[in-house]
C-alpha cells in the first residue's frame, strides 16, 4: 500500500510526506526476518508488476524505494529489470542471470527502442533509467575464476555500452522544444558513462594517435617513437 501510495503525484511532491513514505517502507523491510524475505518480495513485487503498467509510473515507484536499506537496494534492481524485461523472473533470479548483458543488448534489438517518427520519448527515457538502476555496479571483479573471463565481460560492457551509444546518436535533439527527447538522451548518456566507469571492472585502453594502446606491448608507430628519439648509448671506446 505506501508503494501504491507513492504513486499518487501529491504524495512525491509533499517534502514531508515523501521522506516519511520512504521511512516507513525501511522500517516495514528491515522488520520482515530472513526467513520470510524471499517469498514476501516476490508475492509484493508480483502484485506491483500486475499493477502498475506505465514505465514512467513504475520508475517513480522504484525510485520511492529507499537505497540505504541493503535489502531494498537488491530489490531496487530486480524489480527494475522485472519492468525493463517485462518479465517478474528477474525478481527471483539469479546474480548471473541479471548480469547477463547479451541479454540486454538483445532486448534493445526490440520495437520500442527504435528510434522513428513514432518514438515515444518520456517512454524510452523511462525504460533508459529503470536499465540504469537494474545495472547497478555490475558485477564484481572477485566473482570471476580467471582473468579471461573478466575480459569476455568487460568485452560484453563495451558492446553494450556501443549500442547504447547508437540509440544515443539517433536522437535528433533540437533543444527546449523537445525537452523529452533531450531528457531521453541524458538519461541514455548516464547509462553509457556508467557502463565505461562503473560496470566495467577496469578502465578502457586509452587508444594512442596511430590506433595502439598504451600500456603492455606496442608495435604500432605510436609505440616505436619513443624508442626512435632515445639517444644512442655511447660506445665503449669513446674518447670525447
Amino acid at each position: 500500500m505506501l508503494a501504491r501510495l507513492t504513486l499518487d503525484a501529491s504524495v512525491v511532491d509533499d517534502v514531508e510526506v515523501w521522506p516519511a513514505a520512504q521511512d516507513a517502507i525501511a522500517l516495514i523491510a528491515s522488520s520482515i526476518p530472513p526467513f520470510a524475505w524471499d517469498e514476501t518480495v516476490s508475492q509484493v513485487s508480483r502484485s506491483l508488476i500486475s499493477f502498475v503498467r506505465d514505465p514512467q509510473l513504475r520508475l517513480q515507484l522504484i525510485n520511492c524505494l529507499p537505497v540505504y536499506v541493503p535489502r531494498l537496494h537488491t530489490l531496487r534492481r530486480r524489480l527494475a529489470l522485472a519492468y525493463f524485461f517485462e518479465d517478474s523472473a528477474n525478481i527471483t533470479a539469479s546474480a548471473d542471470y541479471l548480469a547477463n548483458i547479451p541479454r540486454i543488448i538483445r532486448h534493445l534489438q526490440k520495437p520500442q527502442f527504435s528510434i522513428n517518427a513514432n518514438t515515444n520519448y518520456p517512454v524510452l527515457g523511462a525504460l533508459m533509467s529503470l536499465l540504469d538502476i537494474g545495472i547497478d555496479d555490475g558485477v564484481s571483479p572477485d566473482s570471476f575464476p580467471d582473468a579471461e573471463s573478466e575480459n569476455l565481460y568487460n568485452r560484453e560492457v563495451d558492446s553494450l555500452a556501443t549500442c547504447i551509444k547508437a540509440i544515443f546518436t539517433r536522437i535528433s535533439d533540437s533543444g527546449a522544444s523537445h525537452m523529452a527527447r533531450t531528457e531521453a538522451k541524458e538519461n541514455i548518456e548516464r547509462i553509457h558513462h556508467r557502463l565505461l566507469y562503473a560496470v566495467r571492472t577496469k578502465e578502457k585502453p586509452k587508444i594512442g594517435i596511430f590506433g595502439g594502446n598504451f600500456g603492455g606491448v606496442d608495435d604500432t608507430p605510436s609505440g616505436l617513437m619513443p624508442k626512435f628519439l632515445l639517444k644512442p648509448k655511447p660506445s665503449a671506446d669513446h674518447n670525447g
